[in-house]
């Protein structure tokens, strides 16, 4: 509600209405308002003749009102009466500084800035929208231009191995939150499998190094021959997060890998790379090709890495510890003949497909490689899952988890 004021006219020349009581009040148009925001504050008069100067100050009432508070820094002012009415404005500053909840009132003056109140406006109460930065992680190396992160203030913390395969985060206060993760899918001419997804809630503790790994421990092919050169295809990397340095132990969650495919030869079939995410990853496709022999490489399960493929010429290897196997080399009395599919990465990895033989006829298809394990470990994550490859509606993913894409790694503002 306005306040409403009155003064006698006490001087005609002054006044110009002798032995007529003037009339003052103010209202505002809204009483709550945000920093960057503008109130507009109506001063209607009577008997209070044109062009007059009337002055306003301001009122603090909580908090601490100074001139900062302003957009243009002032505390009191004037204006003008035209046909008793005259408005004051007020935009409030956008600052940075966190400062709580204030509240102020504008009093109409005569005679000065510090002459006498005959009017006051309702109290107007601002709403700070400045957040003290509170850091969440200082990160090597830096992401942008930061080396520390406020998931408050800078939004979710995603980290791309397309960017960096390695990151060091020092945890700077001790809270949980959702992260999420995809795993590399395979790398080639895109018959890889695609990588698997882990979630669940992570504890980080306050001066904790926690290492993070993307796009690590595919298992690579090995050369082919004429057509089937360099054609065989890399293992997907995991996505991994660990307490510390970087060992199978320190696992807090990973995220598969995909494995590496066996793209056609020369008019031949193609086998696909086995899926990686889960707790045991997929199985790579076996050659099209029977007369050939070659087998898909295992997924890598919680317990030991994916078998390595069957095939003749140099033998694929099996998976291990947080890596992919690499695959077979063929061979054939034919010149034409590729590399299998090498084992996703994981917690443990995919096993390399076999190589693919050439005897003529069109005989010269490798297998894919296995795709590589996901992980939680309770200890450090609750409401933990991992799976094989998850789209979704999620705006983080990106590319994260496909065929020829990157593993990415996503912590969340709490």
């Amino acid at each position: 509600m306005p306040v409403f004021g009155t003064q006698s006219s006490i001087n005609a020349s002054g006044y110009g209405f002798l032995g007529r009581n003037q009339q003052y009040s103010i209202v505002e148009n809204i009483t709550t308002v945000t920093e960057g925001g503008t109130v507009i504050f109506t001063i209607n008069t009577l008997n209070v003749p044109d062009g007059t100067t009337l002055y306003w100050s301001t009122n603090q009432i909580s908090g601490t009102i100074n001139s900062s508070d302003f957009s243009d820094g002032s505390l009191s002012g004037s204006f003008t009466i035209s046909s008793d009415s005259g408005t004051v404005t007020r935009t409030l500053a956008n600052d940075a500084t966190t400062e709580g909840t204030e509240s102020f009132q504008i009093q109409v003056r005569v005679g000065s800035t510090s002459g006498i109140i005959v009017a006051t406006s309702g109290t107007i109460t601002i709403d700070d929208t400045s957040l003290t930065r509170i850091v969440d992680f200082t990160i090597t190396p830096n992401i942008g231009a930061l080396s520390d992160w406020s998931l408050s203030s800078d939004g979710d913390l995603i980290m791309d191995g397309g960017t960096s395969t390695s990151y060091t985060l020092v945890a700077q206060r001790t809270f949980s939150t959702t992260v999420k993760m995809w795993g590399q899918g395979g790398q080639g001419e895109g018959y890889g499998g695609q990588g698997g997804y882990s979630t669940g809630s992570i504890s980080f503790s306050s001066g904790q190094t926690y290492s993070i790994r993307l796009n690590t421990g595919g298992g690579p092919s090995r050369p082919g021959s004429g057509s089937g050169l360099n054609v065989g295809e890399r293992g997907g990397g995991y996505a991994g997060m660990f307490y510390g340095p970087v060992s199978h132990s320190s696992s807090i969650m990973i995220a598969g890998g995909g494995g590496g495919g066996a793209p056609p030869v020369g008019g031949s079939g193609n086998a696909r790379g086995g899926g990686g995410g889960g707790p045991s990853g997929g199985g790579g496709g076996n050659s099209p090709d029977s007369v050939t022999g070659s087998t898909g490489g295992g997924g890598g399960s919680q317990s030991g890495g994916g078998g390595a493929g069957g095939g003749s010429g140099t033998a694929a290897t099996p998976g291990s510890a947080l890596q992919g196997g690499t695959g077979g080399q063929g061979s054939g009395t034919f010149p034409n003949w590729s590399g299998g599919g090498g084992g996703g990465g994981g917690y443990y990895g995919g096993g390399g497909g076999g190589g693919g033989d050439d005897y003529g006829s069109g005989t010269r298809a490798a297998s894919g490689g296995g795709g590589g394990s996901g992980f939680i470990n309770p200890t450090h994550v609750t409401s933990g899952s991992t799976s094989t490859f998850t789209n979704g509606p999620d705006p983080n993913r990106g590319p994260g988890g496909d065929v020829n894409g990157n593993s990415r790694i996503v912590i969340e503002t709490p």
